[in-house]
């Protein structure tokens, strides 16, 4: 009898228990509440796309070192190498022009004997700090092309919205090469290359 007692006193407890839990679940359930921003939060990324097209690269043979008066001539005669930078995006861009000067087969021409003038639009304003090519800086750590011996910033400058740059390049042999073994039926190769960074606005 006794045991049926406790039995019973001990369902009720574990009953009254469950209904507390029960309860207290159903309260806690009844007074959540959830809310959210009414607006949204938006990122919209930046464009950075640049097309570069060229023509008439440049291919001098026997080239020798000239005076200030065949110099002049051949600067008014030569092609030079013509290319075009187009800004895709209606973003600026900041762009870097450098040469790169490649490894050749066979005997090479060292770059100091190279000289480069870059122009922009006309031959009014010669862009690069040196006609001299190794008196440009040096932008080893940011060449273009993985195997190139060196890179010569030339130039850089920001490229507006959805625009156009037009540059000019003339190569030639510095007219202080010297005359010696090292400098005879060698060659020099090199090729202009483009980096570009997105320019936020200000």
């Amino acid at each position: 009898m006794k045991n049926n007692n406790f039995k019973t006193y001990i369902l009720a407890v574990l009953g009254v228990m469950v209904t507390i839990l029960l309860v207290v679940g159903v309260t806690y359930a009844y007074w959540t509440l959830t809310k959210q921003q009414t607006g949204e939060n938006v990122i919209n990324t930046a464009c950075l796309n640049i097309t570069f097209s060229g023509q008439d690269d440049i291919s001098l043979d026997k080239a020798y070192p000239m005076t200030e008066e065949q110099l002049d001539s051949f600067l008014s005669t030569a092609t030079p190498y013509h290319f075009t930078i187009h800004n895709e995006c209606s973003d600026k861009a900041s762009a870097s022009i450098n040469l790169e000067s490649l490894t050749v087969d066979g005997k090479a021409l060292d770059d100091q004997w190279i000289d480069a003038i870059l122009y922009e639009d006309t031959y009014s304003t010669n862009l690069n700090s040196s006609k001299k090519l190794t008196e440009n800086t040096s932008n080893d750590e940011n060449k273009v092309i993985a195997d190139a011996k060196h890179a010569y910033k030339l130039h850089t400058f920001t490229l507006p919205a959805n625009g156009d740059k037009d540059f000019y390049l003339l190569l030639y042999m510095d007219s202080e090469t010297p005359m010696e073994d090292a400098n005879m039926n060698a060659s020099w190769k090199g090729k202009i290359t483009l980096s570009a960074e997105y320019e936020p606005e200000e």
